[in-house]
């Protein structure tokens, strides 16, 4: 026996796998023993662990069982620096799926949290820095239907002061045309149920008048994925303050 050959277990505890995994790998012919013992036994050389780890690590960015036998088969280096190649830019995007994963993450938990020290139908003020933000605009996408599935986590509802109606819908996009201007903000969280989402309109645009609240005010941040305890849908409505003088 070889130094370097060690059991079927042993290769197993080294490898971070079972060895149901190794017998599966062996029977589909992607990683097979050095050596199978008159008595069945098969064994490994230590070396494989490299395979072993090139398999692992292509499983984790998504490839097949499949692809990976493909791989393995590819005479041409070439071939396999490409198909790593097209790996390298499918994690890429992926990465960057994850990013903004975790930035809507953030989002949500604060948002969470501000309801939950705040509560319902409470004035409070927020200083905001200039923002850009994508429109879409009703009238040219009549069936359109906000969502966060289309418009990511961030978006919400441009209400025109005048008529209290919905005159654009805006999502978070750093290359926006729109700019939400710096300043201080008079806000109110308030909660509703499906399709009364302007029920309180009014009353609340009076609010903010009161309290130098002028031009659009802003359903903003709206998410339909952050109920209440009630079923109830939690939203932020916002207007800029202008100080009097």
């Amino acid at each position: 026996m070889e130094l370097t050959e060690i059991s079927t277990g042993d290769f197993a505890r080294l490898c971070h796998v079972t060895k149901k995994t190794l017998y599966f790998y062996d029977e589909i012919g992607l990683l097979k023993p050095i050596r199978v013992a008159k008595n069945g036994y098969r064994f490994y050389d230590v070396m494989q662990c490299d395979k072993m780890a090139t398999i692992k690590m292509l499983q984790e960015l998504g490839a097949s069982l499949d692809e990976i036998q493909s791989f393995f088969r590819k005479d041409v280096l070439v071939e396999q620096a490409e198909f790593m190649r097209k790996k390298r830019l499918a994690l890429d995007e992926k990465m960057k799926l994850l990013e903004k994963r975790k930035c809507e993450l953030d989002f949500l938990i604060k948002r969470m949290n501000e309801f939950i020290k705040i509560g319902a139908g409470t004035v409070f003020f927020e200083t905001d820095e200039a923002k850009r933000y994508g429109i879409v605009d009703q009238k040219l996408k009549k069936h359109f239907i906000v969502n966060s599935i289309e418009l990511g986590m961030q978006y919400g509802v441009i209400i025109d002061e005048e008529n209290l109606k919905p005159a654009a819908i805006f999502y978070r996009d750093d290359a926006g045309e729109f700019i939400k201007e710096a300043g201080e903000y008079v806000c109110m969280f308030q909660t509703f149920e499906n399709g009364r989402m302007l029920e309180n309109l009014a009353e609340t645009a009076a609010i903010f008048q009161k309290f130098g609240g002028s031009g659009f005010i802003y359903h903003e941040d709206y998410a339909n994925t952050i109920p209440e305890a009630n079923g109830k849908h939690v939203i932020k409505l916002s207007q800029r303050r202008v100080q009097a003088g």
